[in-house]
């Protein structure tokens, strides 16, 4: 069937309020989400997305499956590499400074971590500012959530190819991954300290309290403000004092919110009482 970018768009732009994501988040990547789609209507031999639409008001349980086929997963290590870097000169010494003496572990949270390569460039990093501070006696443990089972089975497997980790020196692929053929799997001291949860953050938040909060690229791009405002006021209940939001590049915040310091584009303090 032939299903045009003009068609889609129109569609897009219909359904997305519904299910509370707005279309500027999607006009990039829009054209993965209509291969989808137009798999999805051969799938139910629908002809066009005018009966589509019509499917969906007359069938409420499809709403569910086309949820499913708006997930973005577009992920490397090191994305975006100066954030990373600020992590490192900023984040990880703020906090070390702020909590040592009262923790001897540091809990992370990857909101959207795809196939596990930001959960384990956190780790990568920590494990490396840990060499040049010795003396410091934390740990660091990172939990990555998603909506898809696939990508977190991919996560926990922790195999990637040479487009994966491309932005990796070398000399840190070398000690942090076993070449197989032509993958890289992730050592196995860097897997016992990630965990991998399936989860919908729309639905459900971690339990618990967190030093650092990664949620790039998908809440403040994907879903409606109001439903960014929601969900943000949520994680800043779990955020400790002190402790630090990272979200994406390209992403700004809704407005509102006094309880945090903007460090940079990306990267936000949450100020204590």
């Amino acid at each position: 069937m032939q299903l045009n970018d003009r068609e889609c768009v129109a569609f897009l732009q219909w359904c997305l309020p519904h299910l509370q994501m707005t279309w500027n988040g999607f006009r990039k990547v829009r054209r993965q989400v209509c291969k989808r789609i137009k798999r999805r209507l051969v799938y139910l031999d629908i002809k066009s997305l005018n009966s589509y639409q019509q499917y969906l008001m007359d069938t409420p349980s499809e709403w569910l499956a086309l949820d499913n086929m708006m997930r973005i997963n577009i992920s490397r290590f090191y994305r975006d590499k100066g954030v990373f870097s600020n992590i490192v000169d900023w984040v990880f010494p703020d906090l070390v400074q702020q909590f040592s003496g009262q923790t001897d572990k540091f809990c992370c949270w990857s909101i959207g971590c795809g196939s596990g390569e930001e959960v384990f460039s956190i780790l990568i990093l920590w494990e490396e500012f840990l060499k040049r501070n010795p003396s410091i006696g934390i740990s660091l443990n990172v939990i990555g959530t998603s909506t898809d089972p696939s990508t977190l089975e991919r996560a926990r497997q922790g195999v990637y190819s040479m487009g994966s980790i491309k932005e990796i020196p070398q000399k840190t692929v070398n000690s942090a991954f076993i070449k197989e053929n032509d993958e890289f799997r992730i050592k196995i001291g860097y897997k016992q300290k990630a965990t991998f949860l399936l989860q919908d953050i729309r639905k459900k938040m971690l339990p618990g309290t967190f030093h650092i909060i990664f949620c790039r690229n998908l809440i403040f791009t994907y879903f409606d403000t109001i439903l960014q405002e929601k969900l943000l006021n949520k994680l800043l209940k779990q955020l400790l004092p002190g402790g630090f939001l990272i979200i994406g590049k390209h992403e700004c915040l809704p407005g509102g919110i006094s309880s945090l310091q903007k460090l940079s584009s990306c990267i936000f303090k949450k100020l204590k009482d």
